[in-house]
């Protein structure tokens, strides 16, 4: 029985943000394995994405291809809501 090798994909900028990535991730049959950097307890920790180095390629291919707005791909790159996200519309 041969072990999974996990690499790097990529670090997201806090717990939520890494959540969103693994779903679409394992939505496309990607197994991902999330590592927080710290033991403190609160969501704003940074998360390393880790997925089988076999389907490292693959994985790029998904995030590459993801159709995030603008404001998504501020919030995964600092974990900040930009001021038009974070408004409420009726």
């Amino acid at each position: 029985m041969s072990e999974t090798k996990w690499q790097l994909l990529m670090t997201a900028p806090n717990i939520p943000a890494a959540h969103a990535l693994a779903t679409l991730l394992k939505g496309r049959g990607i197994e991902c394995q999330l590592k927080s950097d710290t033991s403190l307890l609160g969501e704003g920790r940074q998360c390393a994405i880790l997925v089988e180095a076999s389907l490292m390629h693959r994985a790029r291919h998904v995030l590459a291809e993801a159709d995030f707005t603008d404001d998504e791909l501020d919030f995964l790159a600092t974990g900040h809501l930009s001021c038009d996200a974070a408004k409420e519309h009726p």
